[in-house]
């Protein structure tokens, strides 16, 4: 009886590698590989043609005497700033309303602040292009509407990235709301109606119950968006291109253009490189910080 069960394990084991094979194929491929070759060609003055010359950590070194590229690493902080806050408040915020029991159509809905995350982006930044369109656009219809003068939005640097966040935060805002909603579900029903029968009010038990427990998803959004302030690319490269002045040149739209505009592919890998330790050195300390808070809430 042992031997065909340890049989049947290994049978069922073997059949689990066979169906993650084609995943872990592809990973290899567009993951893995590149991600070696980066670390490799870190190290090399190489443009694509030439034979590379080693270089040692003289990338690395000039990064960080880049002012451009600097900027870039800036305008990322910007991004974090400009769109975590307001999309864990505007997220949470629709997410209790659609979790009520007097609120009807709450599938629709969720479904209506999903979509914007689901459709091809890069198409969408032409619409946001026209809205933002300083002769014809929709934003510039409704300011002259009120009798104030019209916004050269996508043509001043403040107004451009204030542009780039506002349409991050209306795209991914939906992913928050599903996120939280399945979050406040899980939420056992008895803590809220106790906290109702002492008193407290829907902020108190937002405030002192939801919030606490959902630290988790929280913790979650906040490194996913932080990780996303280091790739984000399309809404850049549709609607701004890095400019004006590189106000809106986020660093993986930086690494873009020093890759395959510039052909310095060498140094494009070092940042890539140092993305990828800020990015885990950022995940570690948050990922600490939510053990250390999970522990004190036990």
């Amino acid at each position: 009886m042992a031997g065909i069960r340890i049989k049947t394990k290994y049978i069922e084991s073997l059949w689990g590698y066979v169906f993650i094979l084609p995943a872990l194929a592809l990973m290899t491929v567009f993951w893995i590989i590149p991600s070696i070759g980066s670390i490799y060609y870190s190290f090399f003055k190489y443009d694509g043609i030439k034979e590379p010359i080693f270089i040692g950590l003289q990338n690395f070194i000039k990064y960080f005497s880049d002012p451009r590229g600097l900027n870039s690493l800036k305008v990322a902080g910007y991004y974090v700033i400009g769109t975590l806050p307001p999309s864990l408040i505007i997220g949470l915020t629709i997410a209790i309303i659609l979790s009520k029991k007097w609120f009807r159509g709450t599938s629709f809905f969720g479904a209506v602040f999903f979509l914007p995350l689901v459709i091809p982006f890069i198409g969408v930044t032409f619409i946001w292009q026209w809205i933002f369109e300083p002769v014809v656009g929709l934003a510039n219809y409704f300011i002259k509407f009120f009798g104030l003068e019209g916004l050269n939005w996508l043509s001043t640097p403040g107004l451009a990235l204030f542009c780039i966040l506002f349409i991050s935060v209306w795209k991914n805002i939906g992913f928050f709301v599903i996120l939280y909603l399945s979050a406040i579900k899980q939420i056992p029903v008895m803590y809220i109606e106790v906290a109702k029968l002492d008193g407290a009010n829907e902020l108190q038990i937002t405030r002192h119950i939801m919030w606490p427990l959902l630290f988790p998803t929280t913790t979650f959004l906040t490194i996913i968006s932080i990780i996303d302030a280091f790739r984000i690319f399309d809404v850049v490269y549709g609607l701004t291109s890095g400019g004006p002045n590189h106000s809106t040149e986020i660093i993986a739209y930086y690494v873009y253009q020093v890759a395959f505009i510039e052909r310095r592919m060498g140094y494009s890998s070092a940042v890539a490189v140092i993305i990828l330790i800020i990015v885990g050195i950022l995940t570690y300390i948050q990922w600490k910080f939510y053990s250390s808070r999970a522990q004190f809430l036990e």
